[in-house]
């Protein structure tokens, strides 16, 4: 099973309605574009499963073209105040078996340390891609790191 772990892009620092409807800046959408010309060079996604909060939302969307999957899913366990590992059996019921996340930190940084097999610290900036590739199901310190992608 792959896993790609993808923090969401650059985005407003304030929004009047708060943090959940903050949307990409114009940097941010072109980080997304970056990444996302370096993505479709892997193996297409079969699902992509985003936190409901704005700035992921748009970066998920913007990624989906690139990446070539037809599905997307909201999920609560990835927005910013979730546990870490609430989201792994969300990923291993899905039965897909190249899946992407799209999040926030520090959430996404602590699963990707948690996942990696080599127990690496992680501290994922915005619009960062890690793949990971797992022997079976994605769980806790079973990982192996395929690349890690950042944006300038």
């Amino acid at each position: 099973m792959k896993l790609i772990v993808v923090r969401h892009s650059e985005a407003d620092t304030y929004h009047s309605r708060g943090d959940y409807y903050r949307e990409l800046t114009q940097r941010g959408l072109d980080k997304v574009h970056q990444l996302g010309t370096f993505l479709q060079k892997q193996e297409p996604i079969d699902v992509i499963i985003h936190s409901p909060y704005m700035r992921a939302s748009q970066t998920a969307k913007l990624l989906k073209e690139y990446v070539k999957s037809s599905h997307l899913y909201i999920s609560p366990d990835l927005v910013p105040s979730s546990e870490i590992f609430d989201i792994l059996d969300e990923i291993n019921s899905h039965g897909e078996e190249r899946i992407m996340l799209v999040g926030h930190n520090p959430h996404l940084s602590y699963l990707v340390t948690a996942l990696d097999r080599q127990n690496k610290v992680y501290a994922l900036g915005t619009a960062t891609a890690v793949g990971l590739q797992f022997p079976h199901q994605v769980e806790a310190g079973a990982g192996q790191i395929l690349f890690v992608k950042e944006t300038n």
